[in-house]
């Protein structure tokens, strides 16, 4: 997942790449948290991927995946990302994995 900072004239203040792991990568949703920082979720493999990013410089402040018993083939799709009253983070998302007509929620709560 890519990051990209500007300032308000649209200048590059800084960029950069998060995340591993082979195969594609989706960035699903970007929020600035109430302390100002940014929080990114996405997915990549069979793993849903959060992390938390200093705004100023970019660095990483904390990342987890979630998702690993999902199996081989599915792949969380992000619908939404919210910073709840407490601070915390509440992500909603849905997974093909079980043939084409089941579809399942699958909700993260930090």
């Amino acid at each position: 997942m890519y990051l990209l900072k500007v300032d308000s004239n649209g200048a590059h203040q800084w960029s950069k790449s998060y995340g591993g792991g082979s195969g594609s990568q989706y960035c699903h949703n970007v929020i600035q948290a109430a302390d100002g920082n940014f929080v990114m979720e996405g997915s990549y493999s069979n793993l849903m991927m959060m992390l938390k990013v200093n705004s100023a410089t970019g660095a990483v402040i904390w990342s987890n995946t979630y998702g690993s018993s999902f199996g081989a083939t599915p792949i969380p799709w992000s619908h939404s990302l919210v910073e709840l009253p407490d601070q915390s983070l509440l992500a909603a998302a849905h997974l093909n994995c079980c043939g084409a007509t089941n579809v399942d929620l699958y909700m993260v709560r930090t």
